[in-house]
């Protein structure tokens, strides 16, 4: 018989999105969207609430949705074992109606809403939603004639910058990292939306309280001081890069920290890094197709009609 069951959703805080690093490796999503840290970091800006529920077969099964800003509730496909997939769906159908939108949803979820909805499902993909996803190997060392522009970046970088060193962020200096992206603004233009406004004002408050469960962070320091630094999390064999700053006029620092970044964290088994979508930024799809990804993870918005 059907599991009647009622989801209390709330707002999602910090200690649950850290809990969700369990079912993120179950599942091995493989996109940015679904990592414990990026969940938590734009949760303010989405409204990001959660529901948790027992399976029948006694699993867990995490339900996510986002309130805002869009005119209607925005759910992830729900986060649980694969055996409890149609019971979730089952769950979230009682809870909310016929009419979902899914949001984020992977190649694999939107093959499975498909299946299940059949003609009920309107799916959508955008190629600017995709994640560039890289070999690890390629990253650390640019090894080859394909990276040989990269090569020389660093090489320059190297030759004006010799007492260059790579740092691991830490709670003792993250502070630095901070001012660093103060200074980075000073030359940018004002925000244009609401979107760009929180994506600075978040970056630089992840420093304040430098202590997320399985954060990644990483700065390349000059005698000048630091000109480039990244922020990121692994989840199984995929490193996720969140946050990837740099100087502009600082020739080298851009590869400088992609390489330095990878070598130091695509390590353990580590064989991909996902360096997130473009968002449509022809200036940012032409820089990360120069790093030559191995794949793009494709990811749906798919609405269920009633």
């Amino acid at each position: 018989m059907l599991q009647i069951m009622l989801l209390n959703f709330k707002p999602l805080d910090r200690v649950h999105a850290e809990g969700l690093l369990e079912l993120c490796l179950m599942n091995n999503y493989g996109t940015c969207d679904t990592t414990p840290l990026t969940l938590w970091l734009w949760a303010p800006f989405y409204k990001t609430e959660y529901a948790e529920a027992i399976s029948l077969s006694k699993r867990r099964m995490v339900f996510i949705r986002h309130t805002k800003p869009c005119s209607r509730l925005a759910y992830m496909f729900p986060m649980c074992h694969e055996d409890d997939t149609a019971e979730a769906l089952d769950i979230l159908e009682q809870n909310v109606g016929k009419r979902i939108i899914f949001t984020n949803v992977t190649s694999l979820q939107n093959d499975v809403l498909l299946k299940r909805y059949g003609e009920r499902a309107d799916s959508l993909n955008k190629r600017d939603w995709a994640d560039y996803i890289y070999d690890s190997e390629d990253l650390s060392f640019f090894k080859g004639k394909r990276f040989s522009g990269q090569r020389n970046h660093m090489n320059s970088f190297i030759k004006s910058e010799p007492e260059w060193r790579f740092v691991k962020i830490t709670q003792d200096n993250a502070h630095l990292a901070t001012d660093f992206l103060r200074t980075l603004e000073k030359d940018l233009p004002a925000p244009s939306d609401a979107f760009e406004l929180f994506e600075r004002t978040s970056t630089k408050e992840l420093f304040f309280d430098y202590s997320f469960s399985g954060m990644l962070g990483g700065y390349i320091e000059t005698k000048n001081g630091i000109v480039a630094l990244a922020v990121g999390e692994v989840i199984g064999d995929m490193l996720y890069v969140h946050i990837e700053k740099a100087m502009r006029n600082v020739r080298g620092a851009y590869q400088m920290i992609v390489s330095q970044f990878s070598q130091a964290f695509a390590i353990n088994g580590v064989r991909y890094i996902n360096r997130e979508e473009d968002v449509g930024d022809e200036g940012l799809r032409t820089s990360k197709l120069s790093y030559h990804p191995i794949k793009l993870n494709e990811k749906y918005t798919v609405a269920i009609k009633a």
